[in-house]
């Protein structure tokens, strides 16, 4: 294996950017997220303290599930640039391909989606059950929210409105 990935025994998902310039590391039962520089295995990764991540398709924007918050980040520079208060736990995360829209799922069923620029709601509602996991459609005019015992799509507003 090749160095600088020693963070065994915390480590639940990985993932890579989709332009494999970073690979995302979280940790569900160690609240932790670790960012590597795909280009520098050997340096230390970026971490940060949160219980969910993901990274946009086509932007360098990070969204991590923060306690109560959805924290954003700059993954090329690893600068947090605002932090979005739910007031619930956070239970997962999903950014837009183009980093305009952050979603997230609460402990209480409820769905969000915000603007990244202003941090304004777009988007509020609420399903049966905890949704386990959260994506965009490529166009950003969809949200699905999945969980053990269901999958629910959600249209969005054109433009993120």
């Amino acid at each position: 294996g090749r160095g600088g990935l020693d963070e065994a025994g915390w480590i639940d998902d990985v993932a890579f950017s989709s332009d494999g310039k970073f690979l995302l590391g979280v940790g569900q039962q160690k609240p932790r997220v670790a960012l590597w520089d795909a280009a520098a295995w050997d340096a230390e990764p970026r971490r940060f303290e949160g219980s969910c991540a993901a990274l946009a398709t086509h932007s360098p924007l990070l969204a991590i599930g923060v306690s109560k918050a959805v924290r954003l980040v700059d993954a090329t520079t690893g600068k947090e640039t605002r932090d979005i208060d739910l007031g619930l736990a956070v239970r997962c995360v999903a950014v837009s391909a183009t980093g305009e829209l952050i979603g997230a799922g609460a402990e209480d069923g409820t769905i969000v989606v915000w603007r990244a620029a202003d941090g304004r709601e777009t988007i509020r509602g609420m399903r049966g059950e905890p949704a386990s996991s959260l994506a965009f459609s490529p166009d950003g005019a969809w949200l699905v929210a999945a969980s053990a015992l269901s999958v629910e799509v959600w249209g969005l507003p054109p433009g993120g409105k």
